[in-house]
């Protein structure tokens, strides 16, 4: 992508850095709603599906791309190795 679309480093520095920030912003968001003790009743739903979609952040924070446009996702290309965040580390 970096060679192949005009700003194409651009573009993945930015997906980089905002996915970053998305990061600490939802750990932010996260301690503030405890501080706030806004996970109490009538609002247990909006605390669980909250908890849900933070997960599902990390998670794709963790291994760096949704399961659908990994290696050998819709995007992805098999033949070419790439580092794969935590997968990486053994």
């Amino acid at each position: 992508m970096n060679d192949q679309v005009a700003a194409g480093w651009f573009l993945r520095g930015l997906h980089h850095n905002g996915s970053s920030a998305m990061v600490i912003v939802v750990v932010l968001h996260l301690l503030q709603v405890v501080w706030a003790g806004a996970y109490r009743a009538p609002r247990e739903v909006n605390w669980w599906t909250g908890l849900a979609m933070g997960g599902l952040v990390l998670a794709f924070a963790l291994t760096r791309l949704p399961p659908a446009l990994g290696p050998e996702g819709l995007l992805g290309d098999p033949g070419r190795d790439r580092d794969h965040g935590l997968a990486a580390w053994r």
